[in-house]
């Protein structure tokens, strides 16, 4: 009996720790999921034939000519960002054969906490924002053609009256927000989207949408919600076509196999829906995936092992103790992790 008792201790002392151990783990996963610091620029993208240089995640270099262009039948004079092919134009409406420069885009290299910070997250959350250099390190062949005119260059004698193959310059930079909100690092070591950015055209669509507008569709909470269902749904037939084939209808008759086979069910509803609500607001709330399907999968197996033994023995069995304490552990583990969320997140 005393070795009985002692042995029980240890299996409850083993739970506990392994309890504290995997909500320490937790805790170190989303110690640094979202950014700590504001992003470092390794290389700041640079326009060597102008010397402009900015240190924002982008340079944009716009380029127009002033060109004849054909509208309506008729022939005007515009500032266009392309050729215009004139071979076919009126005499006396001519264009040059080529752009003696073009537009071009420089882009950083970034990090964001020491890891790289890929260049589509970077385009999904920056804007670009017009930049006014400054030329004071104009190229010696830059400043014998061009002027500042506006917000950047031009190579008009009279910027009011520009001639055919006149030439502007502008540039622009791309411009991050802080990101500390916006996103976290997954397990996998790359940053992520902590959600989805909003869509314009599901705006006031109604509430059907609402999942797109700022927080991701929980698919993996989906997808352990309809693996359970349907083990809910094995476990609650033997006991309907139990009471079929005996014609027990309510209660349990004192029939001790659907007693045993009533508790296998009932069991399952009392753990499950916490468990599937926890899962649910983790993902909601950021979690790493990694971390989700390791909580779903540990929970979906507990309820299994649990199942398989109960179903087999009313006693004790290896399936009903394990899948208890794997049950117990999951649900300790999701609710710390929780709990930190709501403190720190």
């Amino acid at each position: 009996m005393h070795g009985s008792n002692r042995g029980r201790w240890f299996r409850l002392w083993g739970l506990q720790a392994s309890a504290v151990l995997l909500m320490a783990c937790s805790g170190l996963a989303f110690a640094h999921t979202t950014p700590q610091e504001p992003p470092r620029v390794v290389k700041a993208p640079r326009d060597v034939d102008f010397g402009v240089v900015t240190h924002q995640a982008a340079l944009l270099r716009h380029v127009e000519m002033f060109q004849w262009t054909q509208i309506d039948g008729g022939y005007r004079k515009t500032w266009r960002d392309s050729l215009v092919d004139s071979s076919g134009f009126a005499p006396g409406h001519d264009n040059p054969k080529a752009m003696p420069l073009s537009s071009r885009e420089w882009r950083a290299k970034l990090t964001l906490d020491g890891k790289p910070l890929d260049d589509v997250l970077v385009m999904q959350l920056a804007q670009w924002r017009n930049m006014r250099p400054s030329f004071s390190t104009l190229p010696g062949n830059m400043a014998a053609t061009f002027q500042p005119e506006g917000e950047g260059l031009g190579s008009a004698d009279n910027p009011l009256s520009p001639q055919i193959g006149d030439l502007r310059i502008t540039w622009r930079e791309l411009v991050l927000p802080p990101l500390d909100d916006k996103l976290v690092l997954g397990h996998d070591g790359h940053w992520t989207l902590a959600a989805p950015l909003a869509d314009p055209v599901a705006e006031g669509i109604g509430s059907i949408t609402e999942t797109k507008k700022g927080i991701a569709m929980p698919k993996i909470s989906l997808l352990f919600a309809a693996l359970h269902a349907l083990l809910l749904v094995m476990l609650a037939a033997p006991v309907t076509l139990y009471r079929l084939r005996n014609r027990i209808g309510i209660g349990d008759g004192g029939d001790a196999l659907l007693i045993r086979r009533i508790r296998v069910h009932a069991n399952f509803i009392e753990y499950v829906p916490m468990g599937l609500l926890l899962l649910l607001l983790l993902e909601l709330a950021g979690m790493p995936a990694g971390w989700l399907w390791g909580f779903g999968g540990l929970l979906l197996l507990g309820r299994l092992m649990h199942a398989l033994g109960l179903s087999r023995s009313s006693g004790k069995s290896f399936g009903r103790f394990y899948g208890t304490a794997l049950t117990w552990l999951v649900l300790v583990a999701m609710a710390c992790s929780g709990c930190w969320l709501a403190v720190h997140a």
